[in-house]
């Protein structure tokens, strides 16, 4: 999910199996059938759905800055560090180059562009 342009990317689902089982199911769609809004699932409790909203919200050209905003700010790290990598706004880019977390600050990019 990591560039703007994966039209024929496909999203993998992995369903959380019994802990005796020894494979996780998985299901593949083509990104193009799946539609998915970053907004409801940015507020979700659970941080990897939160990561896949960053996902989500990081391919989109116009996307909603206020759930943006909600992202940079996840109380989750790795929610911060996949933004401060991949949200190419630069006002967000300001927001997470101040991050209380040395492990997010690092990750976004020095030059924009």
């Amino acid at each position: 999910m990591g560039s703007k342009n994966s039209a024929g990317a496909l999203i993998t689902i992995r369903f959380q199996s019994l802990p005796t089982s020894s494979s996780q199911p998985s299901l593949q769609l083509k990104r193009q059938d799946v539609h998915l809004e970053p907004a409801p699932l940015a507020i979700h409790s659970d941080h990897l759905i939160r990561l896949l909203a960053a996902g989500l919200w990081c391919e989109i050209e116009d996307a909603d800055p206020v759930t943006g905003q909600v992202l940079a700010e996840d109380r989750n790290a790795m929610v911060r560090q996949y933004m401060a990598m991949h949200a190419d706004k630069t006002h967000l880019q300001e927001l997470l180059r101040e991050d209380p977390r040395r492990s997010a600050r690092s990750r976004v990019p020095l030059h924009q562009g």
